[in-house]
């Protein structure tokens, strides 16, 4: 019994000594000025963080930030990636996350323009890139001025010849016509299986699914008869 007692001694304190890893450093007191930047690293009575990386002189609340570099200098939460205020990232922003968790992806190809950006209006043939599409947009794209770019230069106007047609644009019902750029016709897909009684009295503004189930519903109807 005794060899046994001793054996278990003997286990227990190898076993704890193995789970040690060393000294462990305490946590920092609040109060504390580790980096002696003038900025204590968190507010004793409310517990409010004050200075984001006290291991760093140059890191503190009002610090000069510097772009795109990944680290936040003034404590505000984030790198500053919007050196234009215009809204957009610049596309030289590493990607990662803010300090919500949402992602941070650039898309700004001009930082230093708030006249450019991705949705920024493009002006025809002045060398500009101003809607970061990456390249400038030339009259050659556009001859029917409607604002929308032609399919033949990388745009998704389907009819570059007529100003009434492009995304977005009001279709006209059944008149063989794709105004919009949907890839069909309002109403066609129905219009040819109801033997050419047109759209009168279907639902407005029509989805795809909705035209098949209405051109299949038609359908049989016709077979019942």
């Amino acid at each position: 019994m005794s060899r046994f007692i001793l054996l278990f001694m003997l286990s227990g304190a190898a076993f704890a000594g193995g789970s040690s890893s060393g000294p462990v450093s305490p946590p920092a007191e609040c109060g504390e000025d580790s980096d002696e930047d003038g900025f204590i690293n968190r507010d004793c009575q409310t517990g409010e963080e004050i200075d984001c990386d006290d291991a760093d002189a140059d890191a503190f609340p009002g610090a000069t930030e510097i772009p795109y570099d990944g680290i936040d200098q003034d404590c505000d939460g984030y790198d500053l990636c919007d050196v234009d205020g215009d809204g957009f990232l610049s596309v030289e922003c590493p990607d990662g996350e803010d300090v919500n968790g949402n992602p941070v992806v650039g898309s700004d190809c001009d930082d230093a323009d708030a006249a450019i950006h991705p949705y920024a209006e493009e002006v025809i043939d002045d060398g500009v890139d101003q809607d970061c599409s990456g390249a400038d947009q030339t009259a050659a794209c556009d001859l029917d001025n409607d604002g929308f770019t032609a399919l033949s230069c990388g745009g998704d106007d389907c009819d570059d010849g007529d100003a009434n047609v492009h995304p977005g644009a009001d279709e006209i019902e059944d008149d063989g016509i794709d105004q919009d750029c949907d890839g069909v016709d309002f109403c066609a897909a129905v219009a040819w299986v109801q033997g050419g009684l047109g759209c009168a009295g279907l639902p407005s503004p029509m989805t795809g699914l909705t035209a098949l189930a209405l051109a299949g519903a038609a359908l049989l109807t016709r077979r019942r008869r």
